[in-house]
């Protein structure tokens, strides 16, 4: 739903491209909802709350889902996700927020780690802030795979660290958890495949 929302595409458009996706997609009975967009940036809230009413007006039992992005928010993290309650009216939030560096010497330091903590459990505590408050549920996306972002090398979390996440969210009261798998692990196992079972 890039088109839609947080897009420069005509907004008397959006109606016909939103109607095409859902019958693409209606047929199959996995189809759950549609993502209208990731990671926006507060001037986008506004038209992304239209994209999000026309589809509760074409699929009112679909989910409409959108990523905040946890970064963004900084010290300022509550007023961001209040901006984004206020302006698109969810049924929940979401965002992403890792912390699990890769201590290899050379692309994070201690310092970089405990900042990271510092800013993950800020953000948690912060979006169950702005959830009680306004009574919208929030998930999060976990740390699920080695990526790199920015200035930041995340490291593919172990086990004990997934599970460690899970109760994190759950414990700050996250509705709904989420992960990025961005490729296809290989056929091999791995500490992933392993987790599945």
């Amino acid at each position: 739903m890039g088109q839609v929302g947080a897009s420069t595409t005509p907004q008397d458009q959006w109606q016909p491209i939103t109607q095409a996706v859902l019958n693409d997609y209606n047929p199959y009975p996995a189809f759950a909802g549609l993502h209208t967009g990731d990671e926006p940036v507060p001037s986008q809230y506004a038209p992304i709350g239209t994209a999000v009413r026309l589809v509760r007006q074409l699929a009112p039992t679909k989910l409409v889902d959108n990523n905040l992005a946890g970064y963004f928010g900084g010290p300022d993290w509550g007023g961001v996700v209040q901006g984004f309650i206020d302006q698109v009216h969810p049924s929940y939030f979401s965002f992403d927020r890792y912390m699990l560096l890769m201590p290899d010497g050379y692309h994070n330091t201690p310092a970089q780690q405990a900042t990271a903590e510092s800013q993950f459990f800020t953000t948690l505590a912060n979006s169950r802030l702005k959830s009680v408050a306004n009574g919208v549920p929030f998930w999060c996306y976990l740390q699920g795979v080695a990526h790199h972002s920015g200035a930041n090398y995340f490291r593919h979390p172990n086990y004990g660290e997934t599970i460690w996440q899970i109760n994190a969210a759950l414990a700050y009261g996250a509705r709904g958890l989420q992960w990025f798998t961005y490729w296809s692990p290989p056929a091999a196992p791995t500490s992933a495949t392993r987790f599945s079972r």
